[in-house]
């Protein structure tokens, strides 16, 4: 398990910081993504009506038996994940020398 925490799916899988690699965090997530000019009263009806769907039990059962934990939060934390992300990988990419094809 390559998440910082353990998969609701597997519970009995370690994460990888507890198989003993301190750091280290691959995680694939999905996300809504709208034109840069959305209104911001739409981007946040849009964020409310996606969390709530994502705190019903039954969407977060069968999200979880497909192997996917939910996580709601702001557009402004999304941002901030996709940012983070981003550095991280731009520096793999740049440690492996990898070019652009």
């Amino acid at each position: 398990m390559t998440t910082a925490q353990r998969a609701t799916a597997l519970p009995d899988v370690p994460a990888i910081q507890e198989a003993g690699v301190p750091g280290y965090e691959v995680a694939g997530w999905y996300g809504i993504i709208g034109p840069a000019a959305m209104p911001q009263p739409l981007v946040a009806r849009i964020n409310r009506e996606i969390n709530a769907i994502l705190a019903v039990p039954e969407m977060r059962q069968q999200l979880s038996m497909r192997g996917a934990d939910t996580r709601t939060g702001t557009p402004e934390e999304f941002g901030a994940a996709m940012a983070k992300d981003m550095k991280k990988w731009q520096k793999v990419v740049a440690a492996a020398g990898i070019q652009p094809q």
